[in-house]
């Protein structure tokens, strides 16, 4: 049952080129990555996966977020 729950994700995650799809694990490291990811961030899967989320996002996009925090 779980594998064709997760082929089910993977069949909707590949599919969705129109979405940017970014899949974490709990250390926020990229777990998977679609192609609507890749046209949104310019990185190819092979890239990405396995690296944190957190490299991304430029200084700016960081000093950005912190500001709306505030």
């Amino acid at each position: 049952m779980a594998t064709t729950a997760r082929h089910h994700l993977n069949q909707i995650i590949e599919s969705a080129i129109d979405f940017a799809i970014v899949v974490t694990d709990l250390n926020g490291d990229v777990t998977d990555w679609n192609q609507g990811a890749t046209n949104v961030f310019g990185w190819e899967t092979e890239e990405i996966v396995g690296k944190t989320i957190e490299c991304i996002f430029t200084p700016e996009d960081k000093r950005i977020e912190r500001a709306q925090e505030e």
